[in-house]
């Protein structure tokens, strides 16, 4: 069964485009490994941090949004736990998926 995510990563400050891109890629490829899909991925940009993380007042803010079966979920959470430029991650279960193109899908019933 697909359910559908929300994770919010905060990288290193000092993490250039080139390197976030690679994490990013790394991260899509194993969402479609897990037969997956990426339905939106909105850079925030650099803000600053509620509180200092590892000395740090800055991070720059991922968001995407996914559908995934829960079983790949475990190794994503694994994987962006070992990426040293990713600060901190949260996902979230959603309801619903927010398409790109601003249509949404209603989740399936049972979730």
């Amino acid at each position: 069964m697909i359910r559908y995510y929300e994770t919010m990563l905060i990288f290193h400050p000092e993490t250039d485009e080139e390197e976030r891109r690679k994490i990013m890629d790394r991260l899509r490829s194993l969402i479609q490994d897990f037969k997956g899909r990426i339905a939106k991925v909105d850079e925030w940009g650099k803000r600053r941090l509620a509180y200092p993380i590892k000395k740090l007042r800055e991070g720059y803010y991922v968001v995407l949004n996914y559908a995934l079966d829960p079983e790949g979920l475990g190794e994503i959470d694994r994987r962006l736990k070992l990426e040293e430029k990713v600060l901190r991650f949260q996902t979230i279960k959603l309801k619903r998926l927010e398409e790109e193109e601003g249509e949404e899908k209603t989740s399936e019933e049972g979730s």
